[in-house]
């Protein structure tokens, strides 16, 4: 195996591990563990220049958000892919 699939095996491992068992279960029910889990994929997705905004609805008498990272392109940056 070459160093570039083991590297990416190995960023999965460390994202599932903290989304599955130190977060864990998440929904509507889990407010703490649903907003852990967003704030995590957030700045996973800042760190690499993705541009993250956080639309939100109503669900439950509670306000939730979905993410939507956005990586800046170069030259046809105005288009969307």
């Amino acid at each position: 195996m070459n160093r570039a699939p083991a590297a990416i095996e190995h960023r999965v491992r460390e994202h599932v591990v903290t989304l599955a068992g130190a977060i864990g279960e998440r929904n509507v029910f889990r407010p703490k563990a649903l907003a852990a889990a967003r704030d995590y994929i957030e700045a996973v997705f800042t760190q690499p220049a993705y541009r993250v905004a956080r639309p939100s609805y109503e669900v439950h008498n509670m306000v939730r958000a979905n993410l939507q990272a956005t990586l800046p392109g170069g030259a046809k940056r105005k288009q969307a892919i």
